[in-house]
């Protein structure tokens, strides 16, 4: 019982650390994009941060599950207890956190705003944008001042008063961040993971329980995967890449070409009504994800169980 109480704080521990801190990454970023837009553009305080946590509920249940499988299995916790604690907690905190921040962010929430700093720059500020350069001649926080525009073979183009809304045509002020594509790739996964949480719970609580249930199911099956070797570095680095494949599998599955061929391929059997908003969740097969994924679990099950018991029986032989 002692062993169950400790993972069950070590699950939450994790889930609500990486939540906050990805969320608090999140919202930075945007922040500082809004920033480089000029004049600098105000957030909605309450909507930038309803978005940012949303957007990071994939990372805290991927991350927190694969890191509390490891640590259940360091501290040999047993199998069927540990995967049943993680499972409830992961769907527990999972949708309870969907459906109260969508509680919260409901009609007449409190929006706030939030104005990122506008000082970029003074009367002069050059900004390029491939063959393009606009120069401002008057504050960069004024979006009716006077500039020059330079096009490659024409003569410059002065604008006192620049036409109708000038700034939207302006390139971002002209500095980035090159991150590797791996972890670029990983953020678009993990960015469509949770449009498809949202998608779910517009189509309903049922439709979001559902598919987060199946969704955890499958992860906390794959417990085995953190005894495959005696080295527990590698078990974890083997179980790691297995998560960031199933994220790309999640992704798959809820493309609406994929969902429509497996609703058709089935023949009608599974029944569901197409889900509003996205792409990622359309077609009328909204329960062909869930019970792939609930399928791919059961099977995971079935793998471990011959594992299991041959490594029992070498523990057994050792001691």
């Amino acid at each position: 019982m002692k062993k169950v109480v400790k993972l069950a704080f070590f699950f939450s521990f994790c889930f609500i650390l990486i939540l906050l801190l990805a969320a608090a990454a999140i919202f930075l970023a945007r922040w500082l994009d809004a920033a480089r837009y000029i004049p600098a553009r105000s957030l909605a305080l309450f909507s930038a941060l309803k978005d940012s946590l949303q957007r990071c509920l994939p990372a805290a249940l991927y991350g927190a599950l694969a890191f509390s499988l490891a640590y259940a299995c360091r501290k040999k916790t047993p199998a069927f207890v540990s995967m049943l604690c993680l499972f409830v907690l992961s769907l527990g905190l999972g949708a309870g956190f969907s459906l109260g921040l969508e509680r919260l962010a409901g009609p007449g929430a409190y929006q706030g705003e939030l104005t990122p700093p506008r000082t970029l720059g003074e009367p002069g500020l050059i900004l390029s944008q491939g063959d393009t350069a606009t120069i401002l001649l008057a504050d960069p926080g004024d979006a009716g001042g006077a500039r020059v525009i330079s096009l490659q073979d024409r003569p410059l183009l002065y604008e006192e008063n620049p036409p109708g809304p000038a700034f939207p045509e302006l390139p971002p002020a002209p500095f980035d961040l090159e991150l590797p594509g791996f972890i670029t790739s990983l953020g678009v996964d993990l960015s469509l993971a949770a449009r498809n949480l949202e998608n779910r719970l517009a189509g309903g609580n049922r439709s979001l329980i559902v598919y987060l249930g199946a969704l955890c199911f499958f992860l906390v099956s794959l417990r085995f995967m953190f005894t495959l070797s005696v080295w527990p570095l590698a078990s974890a680095t083997i179980a790691l890449l297995v998560f960031r494949g199933i994220l790309s599998l999640e992704v798959f599955l809820n493309t609406a070409s994929t969902q429509n061929y497996l609703a058709g391929l089935l023949g009608g059997l599974l029944p569901g009504e197409p889900l509003p908003g996205s792409v990622l969740a359309a077609g009328p097969g909204a329960l062909v994800s869930p019970v792939i994924l609930a399928f791919l679990g059961v099977l995971a099950l079935l793998v471990s169980l011959p594992l299991s018991r041959r490594r029992q029986k070498r523990e057994a032989g050792h001691g």
